[in-house]
């Protein structure tokens, strides 16, 4: 097993990152949301859900922009804290990433 150490620089759009150590007893599932696409699989205007452990039901809305590999997207439903590291995903075709962290933008309508 490797082991990194975490790393976060405490900016606003940094990334931050965890590992995941599996108990030998765990049996890993086919992923519930799809096949990875990738974040360069979206195109501004698709439809992005995340569901983090605050929501229950998914939450959706469009992809803005990306910045990098960071993606954006306009939802109605802010995520909380333990959300991150939740599924990002294209309904009915597969996960694009994981949640990590929120940022605001308003645009002429506020």
């Amino acid at each position: 097993m490797y082991r990194h150490p975490a790393k976060y620089t405490g900016s606003p759009s940094a990334n931050d990152w965890g590992q995941i150590r599996w108990f030998s007893t765990v049996e890993i599932a086919e992923n519930a949301y799809g096949p990875y696409l990738g974040p360069g699989a979206v195109n501004r205007g698709d439809t992005l859900c995340y569901r983090g452990a605050t929501t229950g039901a998914p939450v959706c809305g469009n992809l803005v922009g990306t910045i990098g590999e960071s993606m954006f997207f306009d939802v109605d439903v802010n995520s909380q804290a333990g959300d991150s590291g939740g599924p990002v995903f294209v309904p009915g075709k597969g996960t694009v990433g994981v949640l990590s962290g929120m940022s605001m933008y308003d645009d002429k309508r506020g």
